[in-house]
């Protein structure tokens, strides 16, 4: 991580639990394929020197998820702009889109932070079009509410950084969920709860790797902390 910046190059978070390489050219199939992944990537980067500097970037989770799903992050300064996060222009007013179309798919828009406009909202309508992929942000925002709409841990509100984890792992009670299909089931499931919470992408990916988050541990440290000056 040091060698590609050390730190997020999308939000600077530095936390090296929550930090991850990013291929800067959308190019990682290639590195798939020769089984570069993980700990093995990580070995062909130290053996070679920490190469190709314009191809790798450190991100934290968040920002690769983010990025990775709608090709553009949170922290980006071109969401402040009034333009489709989809073409990149013909803006439909946010608050004009989600009043007029209120029954159809606006949802995922109106929590998140995209922009979207009517061309790219209305008019593709095949199954591998803008509306398919809407209808399945919007069980992914039923979910999101129904676990509590922020990351059980950190309490980051951000629905793009959130993501379902699995408390046991996929053990126990778990449904049937290692596809696409985990949104649906839960909601015909009736959101279970016990083997089921809501975390961001930084706090999941922490404990899947090193079964512990950083922002656990600083908890402990403080109550620790706080019992010792309590306890003279």
């Amino acid at each position: 991580m040091n060698n590609y910046g050390g730190v997020c190059a999308c939000c600077r978070e530095k936390e090296l639990y929550f930090l991850t390489i990013d291929h800067i050219n959308n190019d990682g199939r290639a590195d798939r394929d020769k089984k570069l992944v993980g700990i093995k990537m990580y070995g062909w980067m130290r053996k070679n020197n920490y190469p190709d500097k314009d191809r790798f970037r450190v991100l934290c989770y968040n920002c690769n998820y983010m990025l990775g799903s709608y090709g553009i992050c949170e922290h980006n300064s071109d969401l402040k702009k009034d333009k489709c996060f989809v073409c990149n222009e013909h803006l439909v007013e946010r608050l004009l889109f989600a009043r007029n179309y209120v029954e159809n798919f606006h949802l995922f828009f109106k929590k998140s932070n995209l922009n979207i406009c009517m061309k790219c909202a209305m008019e593709v309508k095949d199954v591998t079009s803008l509306n398919s992929r809407v209808s399945r942000l919007n069980k992914r925002v039923k979910v999101i509410d129904a676990y509590g709409g922020k990351c059980e841990c950190c309490e980051e509100l951000n629905y793009c950084f959130l993501t379902i984890d699995h408390v046991n792992g996929i053990t126990g009670n778990c449904i049937n969920d290692r596809n696409i299909n985990l949104y649906k089931k839960l909601i015909d499931n009736n959101f279970p709860k016990d083997d089921y919470r809501l975390l961001c992408y930084n706090c999941n990916c922490s404990r899947g790797h090193f079964g512990v988050c950083p922002h656990e541990k600083q908890r402990h440290i403080s109550v620790f902390t706080e019992e010792k000056v309590i306890n003279g």
